[in-house]
């Protein structure tokens, strides 16, 4: 499992990466001496920088500085003590003086700061000179922080001071040779890092951690820092960054013991010591998932019990790890894993049951381990216990429940290890779960006869474990292609000669792949009914992947007719035939109306709700194939047996519940991505008739809606047809396009939602497809004519403007669609600036994003637009977009629609590609002689948000990142451009709006972003303090 890649050293996940990295660790350059702040900025950037760059010439400096700090990683988070005297000392500098570093003589400070200096010695038990010290650091880097005074910006960097040395420990730990992973480091560097990083351990490192972490609450530190006396938390922006620091610092401290056992294990004290942690963990989430600390502690956990070595470092004897070594290791952590021991978490207690039955199985396998062999015929006694536990539908519920969990990829190689060595080496216990498993069915399936619910307390082991299966896979990244271990197929077995000796060899998968495969093709053999979902479900994570989505294909495909005398009930054919069956019934009780909102007026007689979650299963499954594989999509849209397309659209036009509707319309999505099959779906759509019903209104929810918009959003991935709906009706997509417009966009935002982030997924997907039309359109001479048309021998007829022409004619009125983008750029930025989570926050800042290159696409082509419709004589009646920004705000009262676009700069720390978008207009817009005159007041008539957007600004441009290629010109953010390259492109972008602006009467734009004084004469300004672009 080892791999070249490097883990993140930088793991910020809040809302903000605060702005005192890379310009704030140049300790010197108009900067304040804290020992609790930057000398650790320094640490973390000298560690880093070499760690990154791989250069041994930096090895000295390197190991100078792990010497200087070696005192401060021992005591890890220990402040400098109190101390009566300095504190005198302190009491009497508003008339003594005080030494300050780097400084000749004594410095006065004045009551106020005296008594804010000894109100943080209170607040964090610190030092008093140290209090001092962060304190004058907080007033330094207040430009840097527009809007908080030097006591909020102190908390900052006292916090900052303290991440930044342990995630300077997380990065030596990463750097580290192990197991696991190698950064490809020079020895010389490596060797510096090992030496220094045992001698931590050896100092009782991992004692440390485990106790800084159960003393470390957020909540109650948080509590702390708003009450009364100290009243250390300001705006809610504040508030978020400090909030983010104290749980960036936790969950680096678990991250430094996660990344020590990935490498190499702990040693039977401190594996105790991290049992005995987990075993009082209670920090998990409202929704009963695992916090990201107490997962990351887990799977370090589960890291150092494996007893699995590199193959590389295989060789005669036994394995150098202390579970081989040790002779007290295997009976000390058994017994702590089957003691009596109440666990606040018994979900937790199970998974390492599971897991340390696991470990005595491989064990046992070693011969040459003596003297702890009794222990070993415990596994199947730890299986069991864990079982009883509900170990599986924990650990798809409550860790791959977690949010962040696939992101990380050794989580999901441990989980896979796991998940698949039970499988392998305990073939016996796997057949026993599925024996229970059918025995449960069969008792549901006679209660369900006789019109009864099954018995209370019934085992579902095997169902668990399936459906653990299929969410470990399904939302893995199918680049790592760990599934594809499952999957092993007849024609996979090669024989040949070698080109070199023509000698004859035959080539086999490994043995563990061929009992994988089994497992699959055993486990949906002779299915019962209640394990057809979870089969299926299971099935459709092993799919995850070009290739394994190929070979799923094929065994269904083999399952088939073809296959046997017998068709497979899990076999393509046999979901054919059934689907095709219920839509010749179903289409045999339509009744002959067009309005389809009548239909849910009746029952859905002809299919129960177990047939409706069985074709649910069946649908996302082949959504899953055809999403994934290119041959599996042709074949089976071509089957001549199947009219697969017929079959789907046709029941998306019956009597049949939503969310099976729904599906229908995502498993068409995927097909769209093979052009040939979009060009066909379009004539079905048209020849279906296909309408949306209202009753989604009513339920308070919009599955339905969601599957259209997605359906719409592949389908036109590829060119609309000209004639689309000839013969039906007027050619065009029109009254496609009306109801994305009408129907959805401009009604979104007024409907009931039961769950409220659906609302900002369904206007971020209607705003996704606008965007991707009005992008693709060019601007002809053409589109202004009316166009003749015929409709079943009816002419006269105008044929409808392409979709394109339609969405600039909008954008560049005053429209209702116009007003809808406005407002959602505005209520965007209305809660963004809370700083605290809602539900639904991905979904709303992506709709912004579409916004704003509505936005900026329609000020790209609306020259060549007006000049089209110049010449053209048409009646039609627009306005530029210039205009249009600078009109009334309804919500506000006043022209901000700008100053809205230019909050978007603020976010540039995780909204990317919103600043480069938000600065983008501005350089469009800017020049127009209705903007200029007026955007420099409009932007500083707020003069708390006129310093948020000049820092912004700022922080744009002081990317540290490297310099990259990228042609802004001509910019179109693909999946492959990276973060880097974006945020440069911000700052060309800047650049050029300076210069554009620069010329333009005083004061302009350039003269408020370069910081002159606007409110006298440009010539009279003075320069002003760091945080505007002098600095840069």
């Amino acid at each position: 499992m080892r791999t070249q890649e490097n883990r993140t050293i930088d793991y910020l996940d809040g809302l903000e990466r605060d702005k005192i990295f890379m310009q704030v660790i140049k300790v010197g350059q108009n900067q304040r001496f804290a020992r609790i702040w930057s000398p650790y900025k320094e640490l973390q950037y000298t560690v880093e920088s070499t760690i990154q760059k791989k250069q041994s010439d930096a090895v000295q400096d390197l190991e100078s500085s792990l010497r200087k700090h070696k005192a401060d990683f021992i005591s890890l988070l220990q402040n400098p003590a109190k101390n009566a005297a300095h504190r005198e000392v302190i009491r009497k500098a508003y008339k003594e003086g005080l030494p300050v570093h780097g400084q000749q003589g004594t410095r006065l400070l004045s009551q106020q700061f005296i008594q804010e200096a000894l109100t943080l010695s209170d607040l964090f038990d610190l030092n008093e000179y140290a209090a001092v010290e962060l304190l004058m650091a907080g007033e330094s880097q207040q430009p840097f922080f527009p809007g908080f005074k030097r006591g909020l910006v102190a908390v900052l960097l006292y916090y900052d001071g303290r991440s930044s040395l342990v995630s300077t420990l997380r990065t030596l730990i990463q750097a580290r040779k192990g197991r696991t992973w190698s950064l490809g480091l020079p020895e010389d560097i490596l060797s510096v890092i090992m030496n220094f990083t045992v001698q931590l351990m050896n100092e009782g490192l991992a004692t440390k951690i485990l106790y800084l972490m159960q003393t470390l609450d957020v909540t109650k530190e948080l509590d702390r820092l708003q009450s009364p006396q100290f009243r250390a938390l300001g705006s809610p922006r504040h508030r978020r960054q400090v909030a983010d620091k104290i749980k960036e610092i936790k969950l680096t401290l678990a991250d430094c013991l996660f990344c020590w056992c990935c490498q190499s294990p702990l040693s039977k004290t401190d594996t105790q010591a991290l049992i005995s942690y987990l075993q009082t963990a209670d920090d998990d989430g409202a929704d009963g998932t695992l916090s990201d600390v107490t997962i990351r502690l887990l799977m370090a956990l589960l890291y150092s019990i494996d007893p699995r070595v590199p193959e590389d470092e295989q060789g005669p004897g036994l394995p150098k790890l202390p579970i081989f070594i040790d002779p007290s290791y295997v009976p000390s952590l058994t017994d702590d894993i089957l003691s009596d021991k109440k666990w606040t978490n018994q979900g937790l207690h199970g998974i390492i049951q599971f897991a340390w039955a696991i470990t005595l199985h491989t064990l046992s396998q070693y011969t040459d381990l003596q003297g702890v062999t009794e222990y070993f015929e415990k596994d199947e006694m730890l299986v069991d216990l864990a079982v009883e536990q509900d170990v599986f539908s924990f650990l798809r519920n409550s860790v791959l429940g977690n949010p962040g969990f696939h992101s990380e990829e050794y989580y999901v190689r441990q989980m896979h290890n796991i998940v698949t060595d039970f499988i392998v080496q305990m073939p016996l216990k796997m057949k026993e779960m599925r024996n229970r498993g059918d025995e449960t069915s069969r008792i549901i399936l006679a209660n369900q006869q006789n019109g009864l619910e099954p018995p209370a307390g019934l085992r579902r082991d095997f169902e668990h474990f399936l459906f653990l299966i299929g969410d470990l896979y399904m939302k893995d990244s199918p680049d790592r292609e760990l599934a594809l271990e499952f999957w092993y197929l007849p024609d996979s077995v090669v024989t040949g000669t070698t080109p070199a000796h023509n000698t004859p060899y035959t080539y086999r998968p490994p043995q563990r792949q061929i009992s994988l495969y089994k497992f699959v093709r055993l486990a949906g053999d002779l299915l019962s009914p209640p394990l057809f979902i979870p089969y299926l479900y299971m099935l459709r994570g092993l799919a995850n992947g070009h290739q394994c989505a190929h070979h799923c294909f094929n065994l269904l495909q083999n399952n088939g007719i073809g296959g046997g005398s017998q068709v497979n009930n899990v076999s393509w054919d046999h979901f054919f035939m059934s689907m095709h069956q219920y839509y010749t019934n179903l289409r045999q009780e339509l009744p002959m109306t067009s309005d389809l909102a009548h239909v849910y007026r009746h029952r859905h007689r002809a299919i129960s709700s177990q047939e409706v979650d069985g074709l649910i299963a069946v649908v996302q499954l082949l959504r899953q194939i055809a999403f994934w594989d290119d041959h599996a999509r042709l074949a089976l849209c071509e089957n001549p047996h199947w009219h697969l397309l017929v079959v789907l659209l046709g029941l998306v036009s019956c009597d049949i519940p939503a969310k099976l509707k729904a599906e229908l319309l995502h498993a068409l999505a995927a097909f769209c991505k093979t052009p040939d099959i979009a060009a066909t779906l379009w004539q079905s759509l048209e020849a279906s008739q296909v309408e949306l019903e209202e009753i989604e209104a009513r339920d308070e929810e919009f599955p339905i809606t969601r599957g259209f918009l997605e359906l719409m959003n592949a389908i036109t991935d590829n060119s609309i047809p000209a004639g689309l709906g000839s013969g039906y009706r007027v050619p065009g997509f029109a009254p496609y396009l009306e109801f994305l417009r009408d129907n959805i966009l401009l009604k979104f935002n007024t409907r009931a939602y039961r769950n409220p982030a659906e609302k900002w997924e369904v206007g971020m997907m209607v705003l996704e497809v606008l965007y991707k039309i009005l992008a693709d359109y060019e601007v002809s001479a053409s589109d202004f004519l009316d166009q003749p048309s015929e409709v079943r021998g009816e002419t006269g007829i105008v044929t409808n403007k392409r979709p394109g022409f339609i969405l600039m004619e909008h954008m560049l009125n005053d429209s209702n669609m116009l007003k809808m983008i406005l407002y959602i750029i505005d209520e965007a930025t209305k809660m963004l600036d809370k700083y605290i989570p809602f539900p639904g926050k991905e979904h709303l800042e992506q709709a912004a994003l579409w916004c704003l290159k509505m936005i900026e696409a329609t000020c790209n082509k609306q020259e060549e637009f007006l000049n089209a419709l110049r010449e053209s004589n048409s009646d039609i009646i627009v306005s530029q977009m210039d205009k249009l920004l600078m009109s009334i705000n309804r919500r506000s009262g006043k022209a901000d629609h700008l100053v809205n676009l230019a909050k978007y700069v603020t976010y540039n720390s995780w909204l990317i590609e919103h600043a480069l978008s938000a600065v983008h207009i501005l350089s469009l817009v800017s020049s127009s002689p209705i903007v200029y005159p007026h955007i420099v007041g409009l932007f500083t008539a707020d003069q708390e948000i006129s310093q948020h957007i000049l820092h912004g600004f700022v922080e744009c441009l002081e990317n540290p990142e490297e310099p990259e290629d990228l042609d802004i010109d001509s910019l179109t953010i693909a999946e492959d451009t990276s973060a880097g390259q974006i945020r440069n492109a911000t700052r060309q972008e800047i650049l050029r709006l300076i210069l554009c602006t620069l010329n333009q009467p005083a004061p302009n734009l350039a003269h408020y972003l370069l910081g002159f004084e606007i409110r006298k004469p440009v010539v009279k300004s003075d320069l002003q303090d760091p945080g505007n672009l002098f600095m840069v």
